[in-house]
């Protein structure tokens, strides 16, 4: 922040020596760390949108200046002019709310906050039909800025048949379709293009050196356009216990009955995918065949077990939606809009601006009092800011420099690029020409980051044909009745419901309807790809606010006879952590903790096997203890079959 202040607030710019001796951050470091910090610090102003300039030492004589000084352009950190309806504000809020998950959720926010004040309270909002995208796979935003700056990278990747390798690649673009994030670029040991999975990276993604071109007529649009899931479609042979795995039953192309057990042929497109649904029916279910299949649910089944060794952590678990700590860029990216936003209202309430920045009055006041250190250390009356809150309303003079709003940066941009891109293909948008109109502004403001959705895009699964998704649609629009045979994964077991569908969630590479169940008599969310059999009856019904009223996100609904467990998740499965509606959280080194409500050891049981190795059980122990019994039997299943 200190930095920051000092580079826009002079003209004549500082050399590495002057900043050594006047930023805090930078006191007491030895001349390599300094130097490391000092790369770094440039590295995240410029992932802010805040880009570092080189200059001449005045009276220097020479092409080669072997001490330059240092300043912040005012044009390179301030966002251009420009001016939304309340309509176009609320269409940029809309866009903002499709990414549930921290990073470009909260890039989503902070941008629309800066550019339109106008968007909260608008009242826009998603009815029958509501999209959401997570970006969770790893080493998304290493991929994306590498993409922009046309850095190749390498990486290991495990293949559709479930091989490791290890891959340079050219990347040329992102995207999502059919609930899966892809990367499309250059292979340079293939020479060719390829496509790659982002959820089939192992490990980080490394930049290596040089640049290169992308093809000028590449669209990521394109790309996932021709993207065939059936292309690699392959054949299992699985036994399955009988009276269980009705959702597999309902995929198989082939049933062969016997008396304890049955024989399926099931076809699957994806062996981490499908894998991971095997594994989550533990011991009552064993793979025939292919031996790349066995294998890849053998390893998952090994790593949820292997999870259960690593020593538990201390539970330090506090009330609230607790997602760890924001990277330091986005504390300084909150100050500097803090900045702004005061100066351009010249005297707002401590509670006008907490409400604007979604703050507490607490955590608002902690903000104000990082920013009063802010300055040029131990510089003059007029190299510091003066901030005074003391009264109820916040002034913050001496930041003149700071007074303009910041330009958007990569993520903040490509959050609400392609948000509203991806608003557009929402099934009859009531705001479409707002949506259209917002992002022709948009693109006027992100100056160099315009083009960005060259490089991201998001293709929605209601875009897809499925006879399920249009029958529930048109049951939501004529508020009729559905019948559902329905699977149910806690308990293994079908069932016949009669529901009053109220919308459709898309959620990755899930969709569910939302809707009261007559039979449960409670508000319930059921994932398309369990229902069995779905009937539109000719009754219908009526919206009744007490009991269709509802505004919540979370997609589980808990129950009374449901258990009380901690749970561990892995930094990937952290924006999972909100849908379970957690009482309390915390975090250890990259593990989110969470006390959610199961329904039972075998549901838990399986999804801790689904996701192999990422979530585990941390109490209590006598449930930490049926699950490792349940994953202990579902490994002597696996073990028969590779024997």
């Amino acid at each position: 922040m200190s930095l920051t202040y000092a580079l826009v607030n002079s003209s004549r710019g500082y050399t590495k020596a002057e900043l050594r001796e006047i930023v805090d951050d930078y006191q007491g470091l030895g001349a390599d760390s300094f130097n490391r910090k000092f790369d770094r610090d440039k590295e995240d102003l410029r992932a802010m949108g805040i880009p570092i300039e080189k200059v001449k030492t005045p009276g220097y004589v020479g092409d080669d200046n072997a001490d330059p000084r240092y300043h912040i352009l005012p044009e390179s950190y301030r966002l251009p002019e420009v001016s939304f309806t309340a309509e176009e504000a609320g269409a940029l809020a809309l866009a903002g709310r499709l990414w549930k998950d921290a990073g470009l959720g909260s890039a989503a926010a902070r941008a629309t906050s800066r550019m339109a004040e106008n968007a909260t309270g608008t009242g826009v909002g998603f009815t029958d039909y509501e999209p959401r995208l997570h970006t969770s796979d790893p080493g998304f935003s290493d991929v994306l800025r590498a993409a922009w700056d046309k850095k190749p990278i390498r990486f290991r990747y495990r293949d559709a048949h479930g091989v490791d390798s290890e891959r340079t690649v050219e990347p040329w673009g992102l995207g999502t379709r059919f609930g899966h994030w892809y990367l499309v670029g250059l292979d340079q040991a293939a020479a060719a293009q390829r496509m790659f999975r982002l959820s089939r990276i192992r490990g980080t993604v490394a930049q290596r050196p040089g640049t290169y071109d992308r093809p000028q007529d590449f669209s990521m649009a394109n790309a996932l356009s021709v993207l065939d899931p059936e292309a690699a479609c392959q054949r299992a042979a699985i036994e399955l216990s009988r009276g269980h795995g009705w959702a597999l039953r309902a995929q198989a192309a082939e049933i062969e009955e016997g008396d304890t057990v049955d024989r399926l042929a099931v076809d699957y497109y994806d062996v981490e995918s499908f894998s991971a649904e095997v594994s989550a029916l533990g011991s009552h279910a064993k793979v025939l065949e292919p031996a790349s299949l066995a294998r890849s649910v053998a390893e998952r089944l090994a790593a949820a077990r292997a999870a259960h060794d690593v020593p538990i952590p201390v539970l330090q678990l506090k009330a609230g939606h607790f997602v760890g700590r924001a990277p330091a860029t986005d504390a300084v990216a909150r100050a500097l809009d803090i900045i702004s936003f005061v100066v351009a209202r010249g005297a707002p309430t401590l509670e006008e601006t907490a409400a604007h920045f979604g703050l507490s009055r607490r955590k608002l006041e902690a903000e104000l009092q990082m920013i009063m250190m802010c300055g040029v250390p131990n510089g003059m009356h007029d190299q510091l800011m003066d901030v005074d809150f003391g009264s109820g309303t916040i002034t913050i003079s001496n930041a003149e420099a700071l007074a303009a709003p910041m330009r958007l940066n990569l993520l903040e941009t490509t959050s609400l690029l392609v948000g509203l891109e991806t608003l557009l293909q929402v099934p009859g948008l009531a705001h479409a020409e707002s949506a259209i109109s917002a992002m022709a502004k948009l693109r006027t403001a992100a100056g160099d980051f315009a083009d960005v959705s060259n490089v991201l895009a998001a293709f929605l699964d209601s875009a897809e044909a499925d006879p399920h998704r249009d029958a529930v649609r048109a049951a939501i629009t004529g508020r009729r009745l559905l019948s559902i045979d329905y699977y149910t994964a806690s308990r293994d077991e079908k069932s016949t419901r009669i529901i009053e569908p109220l919308r459709i969630i898309e959620d990755d590479s899930r969709t569910y309807v939302r809707a009261w169940c007559r039979t449960a008599r409670q508000l319930r969310s059921f994932r398309l790809d369990r229902v069995l059999k779905l009937t539109v009856l000719d009754e219908g019904f009526e919206i009744v606010p007490e009991r269709h009223g509802d505004d919540e996100s979370r997609l589980f609904t808990p129950q009374p006879e449901d258990q009380v467990a901690v749970l561990g998740f892995s930094q990937r499965l952290r924006s999972l952590v909100a849908e379970f509606a957690p009482e309390r959280q915390g975090t250890v080194a990259d593990e989110t903790l969470a006390e959610v409500q199961i329904t039972g050891t075998a549901a838990l049981a399986g999804m801790i096997a689904h996701y192999g190795g990422e979530l585990r059980v941390l109490a209590p122990e006598s449930l930490r203890a049926e699950v490792i019994d349940w994953l202990d039997r579902a490994q002597g299943t696996s073990k028969q079959n590779r024997s």
